[in-house]
This record gives structure tokens, sequence and C-alpha cells, in this order.
């Protein structure tokens, strides 16, 4: 029944996005709900994309890439030119690690849609975590003249004009990505706040970091307040905790991620909460996520951070940061392999 599985979809869906948000009640048990739904769908209609993209998405949340890319591959060869589909594959990709083989999708599905704003927003993601910075700066420019502000990629255009030497032109998009409103994909849950106030920190700017660092802390908390068993705001609170020298709550959240890395994860806020351990020195503390992840076969789309000109410096000024590059070295091994096998 069709109808059904777009149902369950859509269900999966609302439960997807509460737990990214942090919005309304249900944590860690939104995530698995979310995986039941689109579980549900897929057995009632096996050919779904769809489907299988919400399946992704709860998946990436934990960093489980390999099982992310076994989905991809079980999606029908004869629905290969279907818009969807193309999309599936263009988005998992991107948030398996493998975004060089994301692009020929997303490029293909902005060419059969050119309204699609979500195939622009990941095609500039995927030119950014390829560090295609020129490509990423040209698609992020387009995309905001064409759909207007959005923070995501706001962040990335940032990023991306930062690594090209393009100072002025980071700024000015840093600071449109502060004060923009809630973006036509999502809202801001403070991680916006998070690398915002890297770049400002990166740029001299110490006193306007702090001050993104605590708004975003202020937002993470009031998310918390709703799930308080989300360990994606849990990661991304103790990435605020590190940058702003709160080590009492550090250990706090720190107790909580690490007395189970398995069921914390190493989705995008764990990876970033890792970048913010090594971006102050903690090395021995980031080289343990990252090695955890290596060990857990995660290929991250976000490793690609800790070598970009806005935290290469600071990753490696650490007492032990050799601790970090040969984590992050154990890391590319898993990316090599997991290609090749898919």
């Amino acid at each position: 029944d069709s109808t059904l599985a777009e149902a369950y979809i859509g269900m999966g869906l609302v439960h997807t996005r509460r737990y990214f948000r942090g919005w309304f009640s249900g944590g860690e048990g939104a995530l698995e709900t979310a995986r039941q739904e689109f579980r549900r769908a897929i057995a009632l209609d096996p050919r779904s994309g769809e489907a299988r993209g919400g399946l992704v998405r709860t998946l990436w949340e934990k960093g489980r890439s390999v099982e992310c890319l076994q989905l991809l591959k079980e999606i029908p060869a004869e629905n290969a030119e279907n818009f969807t589909d193309l999309m599936v594959r263009g988005e998992g990709y991107v948030l398996s690690g493998l975004s060089e083989r994301a692009i020929p999708y997303l490029e293909h599905t902005t060419e059969v849609d050119h309204d699609s704003d979500w195939a622009a927003w990941m095609l500039t993601l995927a030119y950014a975590f390829s560090e295609r910075y020129r490509d990423a700066t040209v698609a992020g420019k387009r995309f905001l003249a064409r759909f207007g502000d959005d923070r995501e990629i706001l962040h990335w255009l940032s990023l991306s004009q930062f690594a090209l030497g393009e100072v002025w032109e980071a700024e000015a998009s840093c600071r449109q990505e502060i004060e923009a409103g809630p973006s036509s994909i999502g809202d801001n849950d403070g991680r916006y706040n998070l690398f915002a106030g890297c770049l400002l920190d990166k740029l001299g700017k110490q006193e306007e970091a702090k001050k993104a660092w605590a708004e975003g802390l202020q937002t993470v908390d009031e998310r918390l307040i709703a799930q308080s068993d989300n360990l994606r705001m849990h990661a991304l609170r103790a990435a605020f905790c590190v940058l702003l020298g709160k080590e009492q709550q550090l250990a706090s959240e720190q107790r909580l991620l690490f007395q189970d890395l398995g069921r914390s994860g190493y989705g995008e806020n764990m990876m970033f909460f890792a970048l913010a351990l090594a971006k102050r020195g903690k090395s021995d503390e980031a080289a343990r996520i990252l090695r955890g992840a290596a060990a857990a076969r995660v290929v991250s789309p976000y490793t690609f951070l800790f070598r970009h000109p806005a935290f290469k410096a600071d990753v490696e000024s650490g007492d032990h940061s050799g601790q970090v590059r040969a984590a992050l070295a154990e890391l590319e091994s898993v990316t090599k392999s997991v290609n090749s096998a898919f």
C-alpha cells in the first residue's frame, strides 16, 4: 500500500527532525522511532528511495556509514533517472563521507529540476566537503541569489571563502550567517554559532566569538530541557563548553558521552566536539573520539575540517597533536577501504 508507506515516511521525517533540532520530547527514542517508521515503509514499498533516504539520515546521526552505503546499493537500478532516487543517492553519499561520489548525482539533479532548493543546497555542501572551495563558493552564492538567505549555505560559504584566502568576504558571510533568520531548510540549533564563532576567533575577534558561542550554548540548553537524553545535543553542548573553557560542565558532558561511545555514535556533532577539543589543545580526548570512529569503520563527512585553514594551525599546536594526526590517518585509511568496497 503506497499510501500507507507514504504515511510511515511522513512520520519518520517528523521524528527525525525532532531529534535533529532537539524539538519537543523524544530524545534518542525519537531517532529509533524514525528508523522503525522508515523500515515499515520499505517493507510496504521496497522500491521507495524516499524511505531509504530517510533511513540513511537516521543512521548518519550515529555515523553508521557502511549501513548507509548498503542502503544506497539497494535502490533499484531501473530508478536511476528518478529525481527522488538521484537526490537520495547524492545526499546519501554526502552523509556517508563520500562527497566526491555524490557530486555527479547532485549536478544531474540540478539539471533535471532547476527549481529544487534541496538539490542546490546539497550540491553546495558536497563541493565544500570535497574541498572544492571555488565550486562551493560559486554554488553557495548562486543558491543565495536564487533562494534567499540560508544559514547552512552561509556557513559553508564563509568557510570556503576563508580557505580561498577571501578573508573579508568570509567575515561578511559569517556575520550574515549569525544575523540570518530561520532558513528554508531548517533553523538554528546552535551549530551555526559554533562555526561562526570559530571563524571570528580565527580573525582575531575573540569577544565576538565568545558571544556567538555563549548564544549557541544557551540555544542548546533550551533544547535539552525538552530532550534531556538527546546525545546529539549533548555533543554540541560539550563542544561549546570546550570553546568557552567551562571545564566543570565539560567534564559532566564527557562522562555522559564517553561512557558508551557506541551509543553516542560518531555523527556530526560528535565530530564537531572532537574538532573543538583539538582546537583547544585537548588532543588526547579528540584522538579518543577519532580512534573510536575508525574502529567503528565510520567514514565521516567532516574529517576535512581538521585540515581546513580555519582550524589546522590550532589542531596541530597541541602538546599531543601527533595523536590526532595518527587517528585522522586511521580514518583516512577506513575511507579508502570503504570507498573501494562500495
